[in-house]
């Protein structure tokens, strides 16, 4: 388990929804947190967030599409990557080039170019850990959502490998899989609204039913105070498994898309094969 006193915690993507309310619950806990948050207008959110514990918080505004005048905290221990965007729920051929570079620029890119500034620090350091938050969404072939599943089956791609070169340096990975919970991003979802791909006629009949089967569902959705105390509980924990849900239903959708505990059984075996000595 991860001490208070290793040192800091930055989170990407603070501004709001889940990436406040990690800064929050890591802040009560007397973690040292650098939040980064695109939108400056959202400070206030944050300031409101943090009230009681702000000396413990720095404030840093950062687009994740360029990190070149971004300087990682020598002490940093632990990185969160959950900066993300998504945008209209539409079918893959209406959807324009640049928005699909914009999805990965910031999905995925950004994540790369985080972890990439903070990898020597950690290593330098003998510990750290680095959690990318991707998304239940990537559990089922969901229509209309191509671009934004695109670039959470990268991260997911991103963590395993990261996971295997890093591991002989004592830095651990950890993913995170939300189920439905109340942020920016879920607000304009399937979850509240019929997707935006009915205006397409070819596609309206597929929109409307998937809009129906969400209502059916009548899932939980859950505020990030409720999810994110068992969030940092499973980021802090170097001895369980990489991959984690918030819910019973993103739980669920893990072990159905990698059987065991998000695919711990195989991707922990490779892992160890690597770190064997040969005899």
């Amino acid at each position: 388990m991860m001490r208070v006193d290793a040192g800091r915690v930055v989170v990407s993507g603070a501004g709001g929804g889940i990436g406040l309310g990690l800064v929050r619950e890591f802040a009560h806990r007397g973690f040292g947190v650098v939040a980064l948050l695109r939108d400056g207008a959202k400070r206030a959110d944050l300031d409101e967030a943090i009230v009681g514990v702000e000396h413990l918080v720095e404030v840093q505004e950062l687009d994740v599409r360029d990190t070149s005048h971004f300087k990682m905290p020598r002490d940093v221990a632990v990185l969160i990557n959950n900066a993300g965007i998504r945008y209209d729920y539409l079918p893959v051929e209406e959807i324009g080039m640049d928005e699909w570079r914009n999805y990965f620029d910031v999905n995925f890119f950004g994540v790369v170019a985080l972890t990439q500034l903070a990898i020597p620090l950690m290593r330098d350091a003998g510990r750290g850990i680095i959690c990318n938050i991707n998304s239940s969404s990537l559990f089922f072939p969901m229509p209309f959502l191509g671009p934004y599943r695109a670039t959470k089956g990268a991260m997911a791609a991103l963590t395993e490998t990261l996971r295997a070169e890093l591991a002989p340096f004592n830095i651990h990975l950890k993913e995170i899989f939300p189920g439905p919970v109340a942020t920016s991003l879920s607000g304009g979802g399937i979850l509240h609204r019929t997707p935006a791909a009915a205006s397409f006629p070819p596609y309206a009949p597929m929109a409307q039913r998937q809009r129906n089967n969400q209502k059916a569902a009548n899932l939980t959705i859950y505020s990030t105070a409720e999810v994110a105390p068992a969030m940092v509980d499973h980021i802090l924990d170097t001895d369980n498994a990489m991959r984690d849900g918030t819910c019973a239903m993103s739980r669920q959708g893990l072990e159905s898309w990698r059987p065991g505990r998000g695919g711990e059984p195989v991707i922990a075996g490779v892992v160890r094969s690597l770190q064997d000595t040969p005899s």
